[in-house]
Order: structure tokens, then C-alpha cells, then sequence
């Protein structure tokens, strides 16, 4: 299952119930104006491979649990405002 949403001019901030997508494999929001932090509910997406999200307005801590994610490849997150340690 994919969602391709790149280039979109979405704008707002990620939602939350997102993470609610267990069965999402790769999820593009490139080149938006998505602003505030990546939720803390991706860690509910347990078939994502690929996550981009780079060219945005995103912010905040990259959240640690994305490490939990097994199967997570690709992470595409340049040109944001990310803050803390990766």
C-alpha cells in the first residue's frame, strides 16, 4: 500500500491517526508546507519501508522510536528544521 502525496501544497501538520496505517509501505509528502513534528504514532506503521518527507517545514525531535521500525530503509528528511540528535 502506498501513498504518493508530493508536491500536493498540503499544509498543516502531519496527522496523527496516520499512524493508524499498519498496513503502509511508502508514504511521500515531499515538497509541502507541512509544518510541527513528525507524530509519535509512526511507530504504528509497521510495514513502512520508505518515508519522505524532506522539503517541508517539519520541526522538533526526530522521534526515537522510529528505530522500532524493522522494516524502515529509506528516510528522506532533508530541508526540514529538525532539532536534537538522529
Amino acid at each position: 500500500v502506498y501513498l504518493y502525496l508530493d508536491t500536493n501544497e498540503l499544509t498543516g501538520t502531519i496527522p496523527e491517526e496516520w499512524g493508524e496505517m499498519r498496513e503502509l509501505e511508502e508514504l511521500f509528502l515531499t515538497r509541502n508546507e507541512l509544518r510541527g513534528e513528525l507524530p509519535e504514532t509512526f511507530r504504528g506503521m509497521k510495514s513502512l519501508q520508505t518515508l519522505r518527507a524532506a522539503q517541508n517545514d517539519l520541526s522538533g525531535p526526530i522521534p526515537t522510536d522510529m528505530g522500532t521500525m524493522l522494516k524502515l530503509e529509506y528516510v528522506y528528511l532533508e530541508e526540514n528544521r529538525f532539532s536534537g540528535q538522529v
